[in-house]
């Protein structure tokens, strides 16, 4: 299985050498016969002796106690292994051995998690797993096998927390619809925070401003080429059509322009004359805007 080199050492260091190589010689040949645990318990030996000694052997006998505990079927054990032997340096193609055996083992340890909720944007916590407060969608990787207590929340809605089992090598997940808090929503209707109607007028005055300011554009660039255009011919029936278009797209920018303004200035009038239920006026139902001694201050 693993050949050691010992470069030039202290005597007692070649040693500690020698006996991790009878060890590793040992472990090759219950390897070779199928007794796997009796070759797992050689190349233990085999390791202590070599970190005693820094043997550069060290990275190709971890590899093997990994390939010993693959064989025994401890999984867990086995990924550990490989996972400590990836630490040290070592030659490609056992690394890339390491790195496909890793990828095979996990879903034989752990399983993956994922939980869906409505509303979008919920907070998961689940003891164990969850850090902070992340928000729902969510999706763990590399979950032990257990029981877990998985507890979704979110302002103005009844929490639920669902308790699930988790099975190595099995993706699971968990669908949670949260129900409105009735407390919530009577608190907020006291406190005249009762939801705002969404209303789009506002909204669509600022789109069609952007809209008729973009036309006015388009109509000003086309103006200001056919004019360039119309000044490098001479006087002729094509001069004639050039200035023609040119007036005509000139006209319609300014049209646009006052379009644009006057949708401009409608958006902004009806932000901030719509009314709320609480007196303050809002920007169609999803903001808020006041006056302090500050100045106008908008919040959303």
């Amino acid at each position: 299985m693993v050949t050691l080199f010992a470069p030039a050492v202290p005597v007692r260091a070649a040693s500690v050498i020698e006996r991790a190589q009878a060890a590793v010689d040992e472990a090759s040949r219950h390897y070779t016969a199928g007794e796997y645990e009796e070759a797992l318990e050689a190349l233990r030996r085999a390791e202590s002796l070599a970190e005693r000694a820094e043997d550069p052997a060290l990275p190709s006998i971890r590899f093997n106690i990994a390939r010993c505990l693959e064989k025994l079927e401890r999984w867990e054990q086995a990924l550990q292994a490989y996972e400590s032997y990836n630490e040290l340096p070592d030659a490609a193609h056992r690394k890339r051995r390491a790195f496909r055996a890793v990828q095979a083992l996990e879903p034989k340890v752990f399983a993956t998690v994922s939980v869906a909720c409505d509303p979008v944007g919920s907070v998961v916590e689940i003891e164990g797993l969850t850090q902070g407060t992340p928000s729902c969608p969510w999706r763990g990787t590399r979950v032990r096998p257990g029981s877990y207590a998985v507890r979704v929340s979110h302002p103005g809605y009844v929490a639920v927390t669902e308790f699930i089992d988790v099975e190595p090598g099995e993706p699971f997940t968990l669908q949670v619809s949260l129900e409105r808090d009735p407390e919530a929503v009577a608190s907020r209707a006291l406190a005249g925070g009762a939801p705002r109607r969404f209303r789009p007028a506002p909204w669509l005055a600022a789109g069609g401003s952007l809209l008729a300011f973009s036309a006015a554009v388009g109509f000003g660039v086309t103006a200001v080429d056919q004019r360039d255009e119309a000044e490098t011919l001479l006087a002729s029936a094509e001069r004639d059509d050039l200035v023609s278009a040119f007036e005509t797209n000139r006209a319609l920018t300014y049209v646009f322009i006052g379009l644009g303004t006057a949708l401009a200035g409608t958006s902004a009038v009806l932000f901030v004359t719509q009314q709320s239920r609480s007196g303050r006026p809002d920007f169609g139902g999803v903001g808020t805007v006041s006056l302090s001694p500050s100045g106008l201050q908008v919040k959303f």
